[in-house]
């Protein structure tokens, strides 16, 4: 029986400030009505419901984007998010009460049996950003015996922080950890000097810097797993198709159009989440390195073996599954090429 311990390592660094339900439901823009004599169903969008983690720009970035765009618009779909945690997240995907859920929790559930596919991925690595506070870290040595922000023990984040040490020179069992929830606390405890450092997502580490504190290292080299992902139960690839291919497409015309299209992806991000504009314009080019331009939406056979050996680690009954256990990489394959996208060097292109 599966168990409902299925918080699987990625973004599960939030959780801990993550209420079940607490952002409320945002919708696209519904399409303009059709004429008269058309058919209903062109004349009303199909609802994709979206379970996010957290509410923050590595998840807003496409999201927002597709809906400003008119991307959702134009696939027919209305998109629909609300944030949720791993835990009320996976029984939720598996009772069909959402049809997409976090793409790392999904690998871990699929691995455990459970009917679920990891199936999109706008990002190829991990996001994190390390800071310190460059009045007490002057380099990394400095950093021995000094206390560090994490956001839960065994939580993706812990993982990337003692792996970015590790890079640093520095033997991560000679820091402090203090566990302090979401990123919000954690920037409250570098501000007070509870801690000398964290790592955090592009926009909070931007956020920081101003702040005067300093980037010194970041995951994505460290810590190269699928990332900010989504993914679906299998009878919902099966019975709604078009409807996945669809937003799919959405979603990769976003990932291309940011790329592209930088300053006015940055706005739509900024409008909804009522962010300051100019932060996410620093942080827009830490999101970009992580983009796999060749292959939107998708991820390499050694990134996703990677992931499931990082998940594996967290949870120790959790069997070492093949990839097409785990994840499903047909629809985006398929959505790409109906965009005439034809992919390099990610997994079965």
């Amino acid at each position: 029986m599966l168990s409902i311990t299925l918080a699987g390592a990625c973004h599960r660094a939030d959780e801990a400030q993550a209420p079940v339900q607490a952002a409320p439901v945002r919708t696209s823009p519904l399409p303009e009505a059709a004429t008269p004599s058309a058919p209903q169903s062109l004349l009303s969008p199909t609802t994709v419901k979206l379970a996010l983690p957290t509410i923050d720009l590595n998840y807003l970035l496409p999201l927002s984007v597709a809906q400003a765009q008119g991307f959702f618009t134009e696939e027919r779909i209305e998109a629909q998010w609300q944030q949720m945690v791993s835990t009320v997240a996976i029984p939720a995907l598996l009772n069909r009460e959402v049809d997409l859920a976090p793409g790392g929790t999904v690998v871990t559930a699929a691995a455990q049996g459970a009917p679920l596919r990891a199936v999109f991925f706008p990002y190829n690595t991990s996001t994190f950003q390390f800071s310190v506070d460059p009045r007490r870290v002057r380099e990394p040595r400095d950093l021995v015996d000094q206390t560090v922000g994490i956001a839960s023990v065994r939580s993706s984040q812990e993982i990337a922080t003692r792996l970015i040490l590790r890079s640093l020179g520095v033997d991560p069992l000679a820091v402090k950890y203090l566990p302090l929830g979401g990123e919000h606390n954690r920037v409250a405890a570098m501000l007070s000097g509870q801690i000398v450092a964290s790592a955090n997502n592009p926009n909070v580490a931007v956020e920081l810097r101003r702040q005067g504190f300093s980037i010194i290292a970041n995951s994505a080299t460290v810590f190269p797993v699928p990332w900010s992902g989504y993914g679906t139960h299998l009878s919902y690839i099966q019975e709604h198709g078009p409807t996945l291919r669809a937003w799919m497409r959405a979603m990769i015309r976003a990932l291309q159009f940011v790329r592209q299209n930088p300053a006015t992806a940055a706005e739509n991000a900024a409008r909804a989440l009522d962010m300051d504009p100019t932060i996410v314009q620093e942080s827009l080019p830490l999101l970009l390195e992580t983009m796999y331009p060749e292959d939107p939406g998708g991820f390499t056979e050694t990134g996703m073996l990677e992931l499931i050996r990082v998940l594996r680690e967290d949870e120790p009954g959790m069997r070492e599954a093949p990839i097409d256990e785990v994840a499903d990489v047909m629809p985006l394959r398929e959505a790409q090429r109906s965009l005439g996208v034809y992919c390099r060097g990610g997994y079965k292109c």
